[in-house]
């Protein structure tokens, strides 16, 4: 009994480098799919955010239109504007993904709401009695509150391509 356990240890021996050999390939193997995850996880996730900032900045930038829109409609001609507000969309995506835009966004939010005012009265007072709003109009005030609300404007911007560098580079 003594000479066959002996006898077994050399065929024992010839099967140890192929158990070790696949439990090396198995290990590499799965090593090699969690890396990949990994990476194609971050990679997507930073596919992503890019599209989804490119999207904000788009709504940012027709905000912008949005309010000259609103201003010339509502104060230049007898047409109405009713169109939403592209900032909206703006928010929808900062609460989903880039929760710290939310300053910049009320920044600008807070530069654009005395324009949508001034814009409203200025209509308000058309519709009251035309002739003396054209004799008394003065357009300063916009242009000063536009002034104001481009630097919020381009701030926003700024921040989002930085919160995107951010995003990405990390």
């Amino acid at each position: 009994m003594a000479s066959e356990q002996l006898q077994l240890i050399p065929e024992i021996l010839k099967i140890v480098p192929v158990i070790i050999g696949a439990l090396l390939a198995i290990l590499g193997g799965a090593i090699s799919q969690f890396l990949s995850y990994r990476f194609n996880g971050k990679r997507e996730r930073s596919k992503l955010l890019r599209e989804k900032a490119e999207t904000l900045v788009q709504s940012l930038y027709e905000h912008s239109d949005w309010l000259t829109e609103k201003n010339s409609k509502l104060v230049f001609s007898s047409e109405s504007h009713d169109k939403p507000s592209p900032l909206d969309k703006a928010w929808m995506l900062q609460k989903l993904y880039f929760p710290e835009l939310k300053v910049p966004l009320t920044n600008l939010m807070s530069a654009a709401a005395p324009m949508v005012q001034f814009t409203i009265s200025q209509r308000m007072a058309q519709l009251k009695d035309r002739d003396s709003w054209l004799k008394t109009f003065d357009n300063a005030p916009y242009t000063e509150m536009y002034r104001a609300y481009l630097s919020a404007f381009q701030s926003a911007v700024e921040k989002v391509s930085e919160v995107v560098k951010t995003h990405v580079d990390s």
